[in-house]
Protein backbone atom coordinates (compact mmCIF):
# COMPACT_ATOMS: atom_id res chain seq x y z
CA UNK A 1 0.00 0.00 0.00
CA UNK A 2 1.18 3.50 -0.74
CA UNK A 3 0.19 6.82 0.75
CA UNK A 4 0.67 10.15 -0.97
CA UNK A 5 0.00 13.57 0.51
CA UNK A 6 -0.19 16.30 -2.12
CA UNK A 7 -0.99 19.96 -1.51
CA UNK A 8 -0.95 22.69 -4.14
CA UNK A 9 0.66 20.30 -6.66
CA UNK A 10 3.55 19.58 -4.27
CA UNK A 11 4.27 16.08 -2.99
CA UNK A 12 4.55 16.46 0.79
CA UNK A 13 4.77 12.79 1.79
CA UNK A 14 5.19 9.43 0.11
CA UNK A 15 5.25 6.19 2.09
CA UNK A 16 4.93 2.46 1.44
CA UNK A 17 3.43 0.00 3.91
CA UNK A 18 2.78 -3.72 4.43
CA UNK A 19 5.68 -4.89 2.26
CA UNK A 20 4.76 -2.80 -0.75
CA UNK A 21 7.34 -0.75 -2.63
CA UNK A 22 7.80 1.53 -5.60
CA UNK A 23 7.43 -1.28 -8.16
CA UNK A 24 4.56 -3.18 -6.49
CA UNK A 25 1.47 -3.94 -8.55
CA UNK A 26 -1.84 -3.36 -6.81
CA UNK A 27 -5.48 -3.02 -7.83
CA UNK A 28 -7.36 0.20 -7.38
CA UNK A 29 -10.98 -1.10 -7.50
CA UNK A 30 -13.17 1.67 -6.01
CA UNK A 31 -10.68 4.38 -6.87
CA UNK A 32 -10.77 3.30 -10.49
CA UNK A 33 -14.57 3.06 -10.41
CA UNK A 34 -14.85 6.63 -9.17
CA UNK A 35 -12.40 7.87 -11.78
CA UNK A 36 -14.15 5.96 -14.59
CA UNK A 37 -17.53 7.26 -13.39
CA UNK A 38 -16.27 10.82 -13.74
CA UNK A 39 -14.86 10.09 -17.20
CA UNK A 40 -18.15 8.49 -18.31
CA UNK A 41 -20.01 11.58 -17.10
CA UNK A 42 -17.66 13.79 -19.12
CA UNK A 43 -18.02 11.54 -22.19
CA UNK A 44 -21.83 11.76 -21.90
CA UNK A 45 -21.66 15.53 -21.51
CA UNK A 46 -19.38 15.82 -24.55
CA UNK A 47 -21.59 13.50 -26.63
CA UNK A 48 -19.16 10.57 -26.97
CA UNK A 49 -21.51 8.29 -25.03
CA UNK A 50 -25.26 8.60 -25.46
CA UNK A 51 -26.06 7.91 -21.81
CA UNK A 52 -25.65 5.67 -18.80
CA UNK A 53 -28.26 3.30 -20.25
CA UNK A 54 -25.94 2.40 -23.15
CA UNK A 55 -25.08 -1.30 -23.13
CA UNK A 56 -21.58 -1.81 -21.75
CA UNK A 57 -20.82 -4.11 -24.69
CA UNK A 58 -21.23 -1.16 -27.07
CA UNK A 59 -18.09 0.30 -25.49
CA UNK A 60 -16.28 -2.82 -24.22
CA UNK A 61 -17.34 -5.68 -26.54
CA UNK A 62 -14.66 -7.99 -25.07
CA UNK A 63 -16.88 -8.46 -22.01
CA UNK A 64 -19.17 -10.75 -24.03
CA UNK A 65 -16.28 -13.19 -24.39
CA UNK A 66 -15.97 -13.38 -20.60
CA UNK A 67 -19.68 -13.61 -19.75
CA UNK A 68 -22.73 -13.46 -22.06
CA UNK A 69 -24.79 -11.79 -19.31
CA UNK A 70 -23.02 -8.54 -20.12
CA UNK A 71 -25.24 -8.35 -23.23
CA UNK A 72 -28.04 -7.03 -20.97
CA UNK A 73 -25.85 -4.85 -18.76
CA UNK A 74 -25.91 -1.05 -19.04
CA UNK A 75 -23.09 1.31 -18.11
CA UNK A 76 -25.14 2.48 -15.12
CA UNK A 77 -25.28 -1.08 -13.77
CA UNK A 78 -21.50 -1.26 -13.59
CA UNK A 79 -21.09 2.31 -12.33
CA UNK A 80 -23.47 1.61 -9.46
CA UNK A 81 -22.27 -1.97 -8.90
CA UNK A 82 -25.78 -3.25 -9.56
CA UNK A 83 -25.22 -5.50 -12.59
CA UNK A 84 -26.27 -8.63 -10.74
CA UNK A 85 -23.17 -10.38 -12.08
CA UNK A 86 -21.24 -12.05 -9.30
CA UNK A 87 -17.69 -10.80 -8.92
CA UNK A 88 -15.11 -13.52 -9.43
CA UNK A 89 -11.53 -12.49 -8.80
CA UNK A 90 -10.06 -14.48 -11.68
CA UNK A 91 -12.59 -13.63 -14.40
CA UNK A 92 -11.29 -10.11 -14.95
CA UNK A 93 -10.10 -9.00 -18.38
CA UNK A 94 -6.51 -8.70 -17.21
CA UNK A 95 -6.38 -12.04 -15.39
CA UNK A 96 -4.47 -15.06 -16.69
CA UNK A 97 -6.68 -17.49 -14.76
Amino acid sequence: MQWLVIKDDILLYKGYFNGYGHNSTVTSFSIAKSFVSALVGIAISDGYIRGANDPITKHVPELLEKDPRYQNTALRHLLTMSSGIRYEEYSLLWSDR
